[in-house]
């Protein structure tokens, strides 16, 4: 991995710069702090209140973004969960009022990220990716360190530190960042850079392993292999597959790791879908029985199944279609086809490439987890609403700068 300068690129304007220091920090320190009140008061403490003072400063900007339609499909799909409250059954004030408080904290998130990814400078969001993969690098090290550590027993699932001790999000949230590791990996031609970006990816692929989570596994293994054959990278995709062959053979041809290749088939193959058929037939007859308006924003969802209460659907558009009915599911899906759109009609060569890519692996990382859009401070940010703030805003910015370009005066 190339170095990486300690400070950030310099900002000349002050509100900027300081939006800048605390977006990243927030971003950065999920990796690293595990007390959950701590890593919440960043946001609240410092996000929050750089974001209003940039939004002061910058005033036209709150327009340019509310000119588009993807910022009104999203406002008018959190008004209508907001609204569906209203025909909720057995409304709990209390969870009303908590998923407002969410709606909110989750609104001023979106507009954190596309507001950081659209106005700061592009040297600097070059340099929030590369200390992103940097600090996840170290994270992933030590939290592969501290499992071996400690003796796990076959089959026990690793924790990673900080906020993504949750392994299904937790691996999801690596993944995407491994992601980012393989494009640089494929683009770059120095051997010191490579390595980095390699090791990189070695690391994050062995951790999601040892999760044992099947959906981030499989949605990071078919994002790697789609990314490379869009980048045209087959030199890269030989050597990546020789060298998990040979890892392979080598640790067959040992005993002790021979077993224990065994031992992790049979842990995810004993395993089988978690129940996940199950959970989606009942979802699916649940809101087969409200199809249009669905069962409201605040409902809690629970399922017993062999002495286990299942809490959420593992399906974010069935869990929106259970929230908020065929409305919300529309209009949901009209704000990822829109957004596809703008990627691929404002966004050229390896770039298009690289945001589709991390766009697609966002929705196969919650189609088999995660069922809320809305919640309070969580990785589920950085997994889902991360990766389509960048996608949208890299769009429009170039869309700003192909326009100005264009512009005679």
């Amino acid at each position: 991995m190339k170095h990486l300068r300690l400070a950030p690129p310099a900002i000349a304007h002050t509100a900027t710069r300081l939006f800048f220091g605390a977006f990243a920090l927030f971003i950065l320190s999920q990796f690293l702090i595990s007390k959950d009140n701590i890593w919440d008061m960043i946001f609240y403490t410092t996000v929050i209140p750089t974001l209003l003072w940039l939004l002061n400063q910058q005033r036209q900007l709150p327009c340019t973004l509310l000119a588009q339609a993807e910022i009104r499909l999203l406002l008018l799909l959190f008004l209508w969960l907001c609204l569906s409250m209203a025909w909720q059954p057995q409304l709990d004030e209390k969870l009303a009022i908590r998923f407002l408080r969410h709606t909110l904290t989750t609104t001023l998130f979106i507009l954190s990220a596309t507001m950081f990814f659209y106005h700061c400078p592009r040297p600097s969001i070059t340099w929030f990716w590369h200390a992103a993969m940097v600090v996840a690098g170290i994270a992933a090290s030590l939290s592969v360190a501290l499992f071996f550590g400690s003796g796990p027993h076959p089959g026990q699932r690793l924790e990673a530190i900080g906020q993504l001790e949750q392994s299904i999000l937790g691996a999801s949230v690596y993944g995407l960042i491994g992601i980012i590791a393989l494009f640089h990996l494929a683009r770059t031609n120095t051997w010191r850079a490579r390595g980095g970006y390699g090791a990189l990816y070695a690391i994050i692929a062995l951790l999601i392993c040892l999760t044992y989570s099947r959906g981030p596994l499989l949605a990071f293994t078919l994002t790697s292999i789609g990314l490379l054959v869009a980048l045209k990278a087959w030199r890269l995709s030989l050597v990546m597959a020789a060298v998990l062959s040979l890892l392979l053979i080598a640790m067959r041809s040992i005993p002790q790791w021979h077993a224990a290749i065994e031992a992790y088939q049979h842990g995810i193959v004993s395993r089988g879908i978690s129940y996940r058929t199950d959970i989606w037939l009942h979802t699916l007859s649940q809101i087969a029985e409200r199809p249009l308006l669905g069962w409201g924003a605040a409902t809690p969802f629970t399922l017993p199944l062999d002495g286990l209460t299942i809490a959420h659907m593992h399906n974010l558009l069935l869990g929106t279609l259970y929230y908020g009915g065929l409305v919300a599911g529309g209009l949901l899906s009209l704000l990822i086809l829109r957004l596809i759109w703008r990627l691929w009609t404002h966004c050229q060569g390896q770039t298009r490439i690289l945001l589709l890519a991390l766009l697609g692996y966002s929705l196969l990382s919650v189609a088999t987890d995660n069922a809320k859009l809305i919640m309070s401070p969580s990785p589920f940010w950085s997994l889902f609403w991360l990766p389509l703030c960048y996608g949208f805003a890299t769009a429009l910015r170039n869309k700003r700068e192909a326009d100005s370009q264009g512009d005679p005066a």
